[in-house]
């Protein structure tokens, strides 16, 4: 059994892992979800029915898949970090998950965002993923997926 770590930048991009995250789950493997972001951009943060509907949704998708609900965790939304301010809070992030990393004992694999270019909350997340894989010896490795820019993609 290994930990399995997403590092996400907003609720939905679990999209685009939809059956590697049901497979660690069937796995019986630990997986864990974090969103950096608090699913708002600065304009409709006042709208927080729907932020919630949102936070909802990925929550309901992420049990279907086997995720455990205590294993979700809204970091962006802890931290108020609204959608494309990642960048602004890569240290105050970067923290938060190197704390959460220390309570990991054996094997822990993260994936995250390519970097594409195509959105500044990924790249910074892939950036963020990147610094914890070079300053932490308990991650074996780390995986990135492409959402935008497939292109020679193999």
């Amino acid at each position: 059994m290994h930990n399995i770590i997403f590092i996400l930048s907003h609720y939905d991009d679990e999209f685009g892992l939809f059956n590697v995250i049901e497979g660690f789950c069937k796995n019986n493997d630990k997986v864990f979800v974090i969103y950096l972001t608090n699913g708002s951009t600065i304009d409709s943060a006042k709208n927080k029915k729907k932020m919630q509907r949102r936070e909802d949704e990925s929550i309901r998708i992420l049990l279907k898949l086997g995720v455990k609900k205590n294993n979700i965790l809204f970091l962006g939304k802890k931290l108020k970090i609204p959608v494309y301010y990642l960048h602004k809070n890569l240290n105050l992030v970067y923290d938060y998950i190197n704390e959460f990393l220390k309570k990991f004992t054996g094997l822990t694999y993260v994936y995250t965002h390519a970097w594409e270019g195509g959105n500044e909350d990924h790249d910074s997340s892939f950036v963020i993923t990147k610094k914890i894989l070079i300053n932490n010896k308990k991650l074996k490795k780390a995986f990135q997926f492409a959402q935008y820019n497939r292109h020679n993609v193999v």
